[in-house]
C-alpha cells in the first residue's frame, strides 16, 4: 500500500522528478519520489535501512542498496516508478554503490570479492553479473555512470588507510584507469555524489577533520582528458550535507542537509541553480520521516 505524504512546499512543480530514502517515524527507512504537485509517494514500505538510491536517467525506476533485516547482507533492488513488489539484482551476492547507465540496461555496483572490493555490473533487470575492475578490500566506494565512464572513489594505494581520491574506468571494459583528484595529502575527503551526463563536473562533498564537522558542496570541473582543472564551493557551514544530485538538465542542483550540526534535526531536502548563494527552495520532509531524506537522485520524469 502507498501512503502521498504530505505537499513539499510551495514551489513551482520540478522538472524531473526526485527519488528519496528517507526514514519512517525513525524506525527504519524507504524510498518515496516527488510528483507533479511536489508532493511526496511512498514506493516501499518496511526496508530496514538502505543505504543509497540512484535512478534510471528516464525515471521510470530506482534501484536501492537494502537488507532484509537483522544481520542479513545488503543487496540491490529494483523498484519501478509506480512502486510495487522489489526485485533483486545480485542475488546471493552482496552489494551496494549502485548506479545506473545512461541507457538504463546496466546497473553497476561495488561487490566484496576475496579480499578484494570489485566493481561489478549486472543487467537491470537481474542477470549477467560480470566484474569490471578490482581493488583491495573496503578500496572502492560510491560509483557514478555518465558518458561511457563509471567514476568512483578509490585509495590512491592497496592500504587501507591511504586518502581517498576520485578515479573512473572506461564502462564497456573496465580499462584506462584516470585520476581525477589529487588533495596532495590534505586532510580531506571527498565524497562523489554526482557527475555531469557530459563527465566534465564532479558533484562532491569535501569533509574537513575534526568537529564540530565543516561541510562543502563542490563542482570539481575537469579537463578533456580528466585532470581536475577547477574547483567551484557551492555551500559551506558546520552542517550535514547527506547527499546532492545534478538536475536532469544539469543547471540545478538538489542537495539534503540539515541546517544545524545537530543529529536530532532532521535532513532538509534543497534545490538551486550552481550559483553559489542561490538555494532557495525549501522541500519539506515526507511525512512520518523524523530523520529526513538523507540520500538522494534527480532524474527525468
Amino acid at each position: 500500500m502507498f501512503v502521498m505524504a504530505a505537499p513539499a512546499g510551495a514551489l513551482s512543480p520540478l522538472p524531473g522528478r526526485i527519488y528519496a530514502l528517507a526514514d519512517v517515524g525513525g524506525t527504519r527507512g524507504d524510498l518515496f519520489r516527488t510528483t507533479q504537485t511536489n508532493s511526496w509517494l511512498r514506493l516501499t514500505s518496511g526496508l530496514n535501512f538502505p543505504e543509497s538510491v540512484a535512478a534510471s536517467p528516464d525515471g521510470r525506476f530506482a534501484v536501492i542498496c537494502a537488507s532484509s533485516g537483522g544481520a542479513s547482507p545488503y543487496r540491490i533492488y529494483r523498484v519501478a516508478a509506480a512502486g510495487g513488489g522489489l526485485r533483486n539484482l545480485i542475488g546471493n551476492r552482496k552489494g551496494c554503490g549502485q548506479t545506473v547507465s545512461p541507457d538504463g540496461a546496466k546497473v553497476a555496483y561495488i561487490g566484496t570479492g576475496r579480499a578484494s572490493s570489485n566493481l561489478n555490473v549486472v543487467r537491470s533487470r537481474g542477470g549477467g553479473n560480470r566484474v569490471l575492475y578490482r581493488f583491495c578490500e573496503s578500496c572502492l566506494y560510491n560509483p557514478v555512470w555518465a558518458n561511457g565512464r563509471i567514476y568512483f572513489e578509490r585509495k590512491e594505494t592497496r592500504n587501507v588507510s591511504a586518502d581517498l581520491e576520485i578515479y573512473s574506468v572506461r564502462a564497456r571494459d573496465g580499462e584506462d584507469l584516470r585520476q581525477h583528484t589529487n588533495d596532495r595529502g590534505a586532510p580531506i575527503d571527498y565524497d562523489l555524489v554526482d557527475v555531469s551526463r557530459n563527465g566534465r563536473k564532479l558533484l562532491v562533498i569535501e569533509r574537513g577533520p575534526g568537529g564540530p564537522a565543516v561541510h562543502s558542496l563542490s563542482i570539481i570541473g575537469l579537463s578533456p582528458s580528466g585532470a581536475s582543472r577547477s574547483r567551484r564551493m557551492l555551500v559551506s557551514g558546520p552542517e550535514s550535507i547527506a547527499d546532492a544530485s545534478f538536475s536532469p538538465s544539469g543547471d540545478s542542483i538538489a542537495y539534503s542537509r540539515r541546517m544545524t550540526s545537530s543529529d536530532l534535526s532532521p535532513y532538509e531536502l534543497w534545490t538551486g541553480s550552481l550559483a553559489p548563494g542561490s538555494w532557495s527552495g525549501l522541500f519539506s520532509v515526507p511525512s512520518l520521516s523524523t530523520l529526513g531524506p538523507y540520500s538522494i537522485d534527480w532524474v527525468r520524469r
